[in-house]
């Protein structure tokens, strides 16, 4: 459309301008005059010179802005998450996406989803650098579950590379979200993670699988730590308190978001917003449903932490995860475009590398911002990963919750409302 409307301006105006040119230099150089005549009119044909110079450099650079526009309007269209064109203009955005190389983009923001799945790699997806973008006011809500359902609705999921997806900023209240940081537990209150049966395996479907990780995850299965926040809730479980700044305020802190996480309309909104498959919803909402609610730090180091690309558990129903960077002395500018989760395409999991942790370039990859989380319907085809924890950017603590279809007895505990978090990821 923007390339027929181009093109209408430039036959209508820039060619008549042409007919007028050709028509004024007959007049000026054809028709016979005296020297008299000629000489007397000099003054006027320098001017008619000057006119005709000037119309011939405006059809010129008319005619050169067209052809620009129409190969400029073909590179860009619009996503679930929005317009690029301004940074299609950016010349070094341009050329950085062109080798490769990760660019952050504001969320609000989004590319071509033809383009996505071929040519941009490591795309960071993050939060507005100003706090202050699209952030509500938390005196506007009556309850911190109030705020949390708003920010939530008020972001949309996309299908790139994988359906659904949802990556959101400002997920508490400032207030509930500081408690979360200053009562974070140190990994002195938390155990290593289980090694998975089925990580050689690859298959998906396998019933008998614990969990689906990628290929060679298990050498890294001891350097993720985990604590599961209904034990640090729950009087009645042990829990080693030396790791906790002040566990009474950790108790009320976490029994708050664990209020709102697992609260019906969180709960309907969050099977609504990903779209999960028909006949869970009542169980989810009741807490008929295996679930975690873990809290978790990836050690760091040359031998640091990670996991190649992986489709998660097909006992899984949706995975979320919330970012806590800068705790305990990390370096939260290399954490936010290093720790973040990778999202990939099928065929970027279908060309990992298998001699290397499963490790393949990332399609996007969520900014590891303070108050942001991420989520998405676990399916055959939800590729992700996360790349190592680094000596020199400290650890990657996380709040982990996953919704499952079942779960063996024997490898989770009942309770009342739910399963205990058993790191079944």
């Amino acid at each position: 459309t923007k390339m027929h409307s181009r093109n209408r301006y430039h036959h209508q105006n820039v060619l008549p301008e042409e007919d007028v040119l050709e028509d004024a230099l007959n007049t000026t150089l054809i028709s016979p005059r005296s020297t008299q005549s000629q000489q007397q009119q000099s003054p006027s044909s320098k001017a008619l010179s000057v006119q005709m110079l000037f119309v011939f450099l405006l059809a010129f650079v008319t005619f050169t802005y067209s052809e620009l526009d129409f190969f400029s309007s073909t590179s860009t269209s619009s996503s679930p998450l929005g317009d690029t064109s301004r940074l299609e203009n950016d010349d070094e955005y341009v050329e950085k996406k062109r080798e490769g190389v990760e660019v952050e983009v504001e969320v609000g923001a989004s590319f071509d989803e033809k383009e996505a799945s071929s040519s941009f790699k490591n795309v960071l997806v993050s939060c507005p650098t100003n706090d202050d973008v699209n952030k509500v006011n938390p005196v506007d809500f009556e309850t911190d579950l109030d705020y949390v359902l708003e920010n939530f609705k008020r972001t949309e999921t996309t299908s790139d590379p994988f359906e659904e997806i949802v990556y959101v900023c400002n997920v508490f209240p400032p207030e509930l979200y500081e408690k979360m940081l200053s009562d974070f537990p140190l990994i002195a209150s938390m155990e290593p993670t289980e090694k998975g049966r089925c990580s050689e395996a690859g298959d998906w479907k396998l019933a008998k699988c614990k969990s689906y990780s990628a290929a060679g995850s298990n050498q890294f299965a001891d350097l993720r730590w985990k604590l599961s926040g209904y034990d640090v809730i729950d009087p009645k479980n042990r829990v080693e308190k030396s790791g906790f700044r002040d566990f009474e305020s950790a108790k009320e802190t976490w029994r708050r978001v664990e209020q709102i996480l697992f609260s019906e309309r969180f709960q309907n909104l969050v099977y609504d917003k990903l779209k999960l498959p028909e006949g869970w919803r009542d169980k989810m909402i009741t807490g008929n449903v295996p679930t975690d609610f873990r809290l978790q730090t990836d050690k760091m180091g040359e031998n640091g932490y990670a996991i190649g690309v992986h489709p998660d558990t097909p006992k899984k129903l949706a995975t979320m995860q919330f970012y806590f960077p800068g705790l305990h002395g990390g370096d939260e500018k290399k954490q936010e475009s290093k720790y973040g989760t990778c999202v990939h395409t099928a065929k970027q999991f279908e060309e990992r590398d298998r001699k290397n942790n499963n490790a393949a370039p990332c399609e996007k990859k969520f900014g590891f911002r303070h108050n942001s989380m991420y989520a998405f319907k676990v399916h055959e085809t939800s590729y992700h990963s996360v790349e190592k924890a680094l000596e020199d950017a400290g650890e990657r603590n996380t709040l982990l919750v996953n919704w499952y279809r079942d779960v063996p007895q024997k490898l989770a505990t009942k309770q009342k409302r739910r399963t205990k978090g058993r790191g079944l990821m």
